[in-house]
């Protein structure tokens, strides 16, 4: 029991190090300007195969919607994205102008991650990147499975409440 409780403790420091260094580096790209929430649209849309809604991204955010369609409003303004109505939902797409400020942000994320990565040697890069990929896939579904089951769980007692 206690060799399990040490793994728990070093899998939650080692996400909590991954936390701040991503914090850092969205510290960087935020000094980029709006492509920071144009990026995590473009990584939702490749992770679930389609456009955000507003209802995802309160999900995503734990924001309140009047609160997202605020952070929202100064994109669109932009002509960086458009919401459309489709059903009773309204997607978040990303306009041509969009896919540039992207491109942009891709080109200086990249060159600062570049600088970065230039400090590891090139075989810790490589069996980081190995051990991360599969580690994050296989702990990314757990992680999903228990929420699920979570959900499942409490709406079954708040039908029996």
């Amino acid at each position: 029991m206690e060799k399990e409780n040490d793994k728990i403790s070093h899998a939650f420091a080692l996400l909590l190090e991954l936390r701040l260094i991503m914090h850092k580096f969205a510290i960087l790209t935020k000094r980029q300007g709006s492509a920071f929430a144009l990026a995590n649209l473009r990584e939702f849309e490749l992770r679930n195969g389609r456009h955000a809604t507003i209802t995802d991204l309160v999900k995503l955010t734990g924001r309140a919607m009047p609160n997202v369609c605020r952070l929202l409003r100064p994109l669109e303004e932009k002509g960086l994205l458009r919401r459309e109505k489709e059903g009773r939902s309204v997607c978040v797409r990303i306009t041509p102008a969009g896919e540039a400020e992207l491109e942009r942000l891709r080109q200086k994320s990249g060159a600062m991650l570049t600088r970065a990565l230039s400090a590891v040697p090139e075989e810790e890069q490589n069996r980081f990147f190995a051990n991360c990929n599969a580690a994050l896939s296989s702990l990314d579904e757990a992680v999903s499975e228990v929420i699920q089951e979570q959900e499942g769980t409490e709406g079954d007692h708040a039908e029996t409440v």
